[in-house]
């Protein structure tokens, strides 16, 4: 049997940090705090997403005619690499 706690854990009601207090704010998806772990975790997505959309333009070029696809995943993997080089700016 389950007893219900005084204090719910609810998204609202965790710290960023992960102490959980009557007042605590989350930070929304566009306002991350700037650390060196988010700096790092920022880094190597870009690294991941240049390395996917070489591979994408190299898939391009040996292919006569691409698949809607991955001219699709192209678009959407350089508009989330300029979101992320934004992100990244000092």
């Amino acid at each position: 049997m389950s007893r219900p706690t005084k204090n719910p854990l609810t998204p609202a009601s965790l710290a960023t940090d992960g102490i959980q207090r009557a007042n605590a704010k989350t930070l929304g998806p566009c306002e991350m705090k700037d650390t060196p772990e988010g700096r790092t975790a920022r880094t190597l997505a870009l690294i991941a997403t240049d390395a996917a959309c070489a591979q994408l333009a190299r898939y391009a070029v040996v292919t006569d005619t691409p698949a809607w696809g991955a001219v699709e995943a192209a678009d959407l993997l350089e508009a989330a690499r300029d979101l992320l080089a934004e992100g990244a700016a000092p």
